[in-house]
C-alpha cells in the first residue's frame, strides 16, 4: 500500500493504526481528526510527508518514530507531542512548532541526525528528557524565557551547537543536559540557576564560563572540557561534587569563595596547566582532588579545614609550599606522594595523624 485517502467524519487515528507499512508514501487526512494516536505510522519509512489537519491537538508515543519525513509543520491547534513521537526520523531536516504547544514528550527528537535548528514555543515549560538526543546537525535552537527546567540528557550529543543562551527564569540544569556537545563553546548562565546537574556539561568546548548564583556543582559537570581556560565562581558557592573538573587540562586559575563547605574527590584531578595559589578553606579535602595538577606551587589551607584526603596533591610536581590551618587534624595517604618539588609544609600541633606514604617520594622536602 502506497497511497491512502481517509475521509468521513473521522476524528482519531487509532493505535498502530499503519505501524510498519513501509511502502506507505502517501496519506490524506480529513479535517476531521483530532488526534495521532500512539504508534500510529510508526517505521513508515518511506512516508516523506504528511500534511495534518489544523484541528489535530495530540501526536501520540511514536506516532512518527522512524518515518522518512523530511519535513514537518505543526498544525495550529497541537498542544502535545509524546514520548518519542518523532525519533529516529533521520532524515527529519526541519519541525515548524505551532504557537500552541507546550508539552514535548522524552525523547521527542531523539536522533533525529538531519535536524539543523528549532524554536521552542512560547508556553513550554520543561524540555524533557532527551528531546533533541544525538541530534548532531542541531546548530541553532531557540529556548523561550517560559522553560524553566531542561531536562536530563535534553541535548546530549548535539554536537553541532556552538553557543546556547539560556532564558532567565530557568531553575533546574539537570544531568547530562549537554554532555558530549563537543562543540559547544559558548553558554549563559543565568541568575536563577543555583544548581548545575551532572555531568551537565561534559566533554564539550567550553572555554570560559560564569556561574553567578550557583551554590551547587553537581559530580563531573565539566568533566574533561579540555578547553576551558577560565571559570568564575559563584560566591554563594558551598559544594562542588566528584570530577567537577576533572581532566580540565587548560584551565589556568580557580577562584574558591570562603562559601563553599564540600570539595569532592578528584575534583580537579589532572588539571596539568593550574599553576596559581589554590586556596581553600574547607572542612575536608576530597580524595585526589588535586592529583596531577602538575603546575600548582603553593596550596594555602584555611582555619576549618581537618582533613586532607587520600592522594590529594599526588604527584603536583611543581608544588614547593603547603601552609595554613591551625585546625588540621588528619593527613591520609599518599596525600603529597611523589611531589618531588615540595620545600616547606608548615603543620600545626593539631596534627594526630599522618598516613602511609603521605610524604612519600617528596625529594626536596626539608622543613614540616
Amino acid at each position: 500500500m502506497k497511497s491512502i485517502d481517509i475521509s468521513g467524519n473521522v476524528q482519531i487515528i487509532p493505535t498502530h493504526c499503519f505501524l510498519g507499512c513501509v511502502n506507505l508514501q502517501h496519506v490524506s487526512l480529513p479535517d476531521t481528526i483530532i488526534t495521532i494516536e500512539k504508534y500510529a505510522f510508526r517505521d513508515c519509512a518511506n512516508l516523506k510527508e504528511i500534511e495534518l489537519p489544523s484541528g489535530v491537538t495530540s501526536i501520540g508515543d511514536y506516532a512518527f518514530y522512524g518515518t522518512g519525513l523530511t519535513s514537518f509543520i505543526a498544525p495550529t491547534e497541537l498542544r502535545s507531542i509524546g514520548v518519542q513521537s518523532f525519533a529516529n526520523c533521520a532524515n527529519l531536516g526541519s519541525f515548524t512548532a505551532n504557537k500552541k504547544l507546550t508539552v514535548i514528550g522524552k525523547f521527542a527528537f531523539g536522533n533525529c541526525h538531519s535536524l539543523t535548528g528549532f524554536v521552542i514555543p512560547e508556553g513550554v515549560a520543561t524540555i524533557g528528557y532527551g528531546v533533541f538526543h544525538s541530534c548532531n546537525k542541531l546548530s541553532d535552537v531557540t529556548i523561550p524565557a517560559t522553560v524553566k527546567k531542561i531536562g536530563d540528557s535534553a541535548f546530549y550529543g548535539c554536537s553541532g551547537l556552538e553557543e546556547v543562551i539560556l532564558p532567565e527564569e530557568l531553575i533546574e540544569l539537570s544531568r547530562a543536559a549537554f554532555q558530549d556537545c563537543s562543540n559547544l563553546e559558548r553558554i549563559v548562565i543565568p541568575d536563577s540557576l543555583t544548581a548545575l546537574g551532572e555531568y551537565a556539561f561534559k566533554n564539550t568546548a567550553i572555554s570560559s564560563i560564569s556561574i553567578p548564583n550557583v551554590t551547587t556543582i553537581g559530580r563531573g559537570v565539566f568533566f574533561n572540557c579540555q578547553m576551558l581556560v577560565s571559570v568564575t565562581l559563584s560566591k554563594k558557592l558551598t559544594a562542588i561534587g566528584d570530577e567537577a573538573f576533572s581532566g580540565c587540562v587548560g584551565l589556568l586559575s580557580v577562584d574558591l569563595p570562603d562559601a563553599l563547605q564540600k570539595l569532592g574527590n578528584n575534583v580537579f584531578y589532572g588539571c596539568k596547566a593550574l599553576s596559581e595559589t589554590v586556596s581553600l578553606n574547607v572542612t575536608e579535602i576530597g580524595s585526589g582532588a588535586f592529583e596531577g595538577c602538575e603546575s600548582i606551587r603553593k596550596v594555602v589551607f584555611g582555619n576549618k579545614t581537618k582533613i586532607i584526603g587520600s592522594k590529594a596533591s599526588y604527584g603536583c610536581i611543581g608544588l614547593v609550599e603547603v601552609n595554613g590551618s591551625t585546625e588540621l587534624t588528619e593527613i591520609k595517604d599518599q596525600a603529597f606522594y611523589n611531589c618531588k618539588n615540595l620545600e616547606r609544609v608548615d603543620l600545626p600541633d593539631s596534627v594526630i595523624s599522618i598516613e602511609k606514604q603521605a610524604f612519600s617520594g617528596c625529594e626536596k622536602l626539608n622543613s614540616v
